[in-house]
């Protein structure tokens, strides 16, 4: 409620105060204009409880909006997030396939290569075997060359040294050192014969 001037009153009031008439008018119309438009406390009552209706309407016009807004987000968010975790599980999916395979390459490979060693080995074994048997043919055919020419030498030994020696002291010397040379040669062969074995079982 705007507040009102009580213009008669006033110019009295100017008048009577000495202000002249004329100048008195114009006072009053330029208060008149001034104050018409002053809000009184019943305007401000007014005013806030419009305000506050108004306020009223608004936050709850922005709540409303916000909710919207939050469902909104929350529903493009979820899709994502499903979105997501179906390309994540594709992808894992595809990870799992390839490493599948390549897990069986690898085995493939590596009982292929397992295999190739293995027959490589065997051929190796074989050939160091078939060279260890003809070694000892060949050892043996020696040995044995060795035994019937030492035999062969004995025999001729004792002959000759029967024709030389008249005396049994002379023999009975001889005998007992040729038999020590056999043994000696006998142990000889024996260790050499026992360290081939050894190194080539």
């Amino acid at each position: 409620m705007a507040y009102a001037l009580d213009t008669a009153a006033t110019i009295e009031e100017l008048e009577s105060a000495g202000v002249q008439p004329a100048q008195a008018k114009s006072i009053v119309q330029a208060i008149d204009g001034a104050v018409g438009d002053i809000a009184t406390k019943d305007d401000f009552k007014a005013l806030r409880t419009e305000s506050r209706a108004e306020f009223k309407g608004f936050r709850g016009e922005m709540r409303a909006e916000f909710k919207e807004f939050r469902d909104e987000i929350r529903s493009e968010f979820n899709e994502f997030r499903g979105e997501i975790r179906a390309e994540f599980k594709e992808f894992r999916d595809e990870m799992r396939a390839e490493f599948n395979e390549f897990r069986g390459e690898i085995r493939a490979e590596f009982n292929e290569f397992r295999g190739e060693i293995r027959a490589e080995f065997n051929e190796f074994r074989n050939e160091i075997n078939g060279k260890l048997e003809g070694f000892r043919e060949e050892f043996n055919g020696q040995l044995q060359e060795l035994r019937e020419e030492f035999n062969t030498k004995l025999v001729e030994f004792r002959d000759e040294a029967r024709a030389t020696f008249a005396t049994k002291a002379d023999i009975a010397t001889l005998k007992s050192e040729l038999t020590l040379r056999i043994v000696v040669a006998q142990v000889t062969t024996a260790t050499l014969l026992f360290a081939l074995l050894k190194l080539f079982p």
